[in-house]
């Protein structure tokens, strides 16, 4: 064998190889999306295609300074003392100060395989914090007014959904309520995003939250009982209560 034909048979082996390194192991599908905001907590919502550990790294926006001007602070998503591994991410980041505007990027790492002492990990996928960064500013209880707008029963017609927040863009709210039977049943995950969330994220979600009260639609199909583990209210329940500015809201069920 010649020397030529040795240097080819490595470089063969060798390239894939280093294409395959070079691939992302994991791709966020859907999200992020902003949930239960207060005076000094949030959730943030994500879903990748493949199993993950999940978290988010947050830090406060001030004039002059980007987000890595000091360390970012870390919330991960864990469940008795261990790191939650699924497709769907819930963090809640904690500890933060009321009324004040905090830059975001969501981050997931594949889990190949979890292993008793040492699991395979594979690379790390994340938004991108330079080109499109993503904020969100906690809430303030004393604040004397309150605006809202509210949406309901669209069924899944996404440019109905469209056409009703360009009448009243949810950015110039304090607050955005779905009002229930936004989706028409729930078969399968991909049901809750193409019905209303994706559209929802891509106009005012992965910045603002919404506040959801289920319909009697969202109980239809054979995922609706999965529902809550996407918009369920601090308690883990569709029917809970809380203050925001001088208004005390009920969330139940329709």
């Amino acid at each position: 064998m010649t020397k030529k034909s040795i240097i080819a048979i490595v470089a063969g082996i060798v390239f894939p190889l280093y294409a395959i390194a070079g691939q992302p192991s994991a791709q966020i599908t859907h999200g992020p999306y902003l949930q239960n905001l207060s005076e000094d907590e949030v959730t943030v919502v994500w879903t990748t295609d493949k199993p993950c550990k999940s978290w988010v790294e947050f830090s406060k926006k001030e004039a002059g300074k980007s987000f890595y001007s000091q360390p970012p602070r870390k919330a991960y998503a864990s469940q008795d003392g261990l790191y939650c591994v699924d497709t769907l991410h819930r963090v809640t980041v904690k500890g933060l100060e009321k009324n004040t505007t905090y830059f975001y990027r969501v981050l997931s790492q594949e889990v190949k395989e979890l292993r008793a002492y040492r699991p395979v990990m594979g690379s790390v996928v994340s938004t991108d914090i330079w080109k499109k960064p993503l904020t969100f500013t906690t809430l303030d209880n004393h604040r004397e007014t309150l605006s809202m707008v509210m949406v309901n029963d669209i069924h899944g017609n996404n440019e109905l959904q469209k056409k009703l927040l360009g009448m009243a863009p949810p950015q110039d709210f304090d607050m955005v309520l779905f009002c229930g039977d936004m989706c028409s049943h729930i078969n399968r995950q991909n049901d809750i995003f193409t019905s209303f969330l994706n559209t929802s994220i891509e106009l005012f979600a992965t910045q603002k939250p919404f506040v959801y009260a289920r319909g009697n639609h969202e109980t239809r199909g054979a995922y609706a009982r999965n529902f809550s583990r996407y918009f369920a209210g601090p308690n883990g329940k569709f029917y809970y209560a809380f203050t925001y500015g001088p208004v005390l809201h009920r969330v139940g069920l329709r």
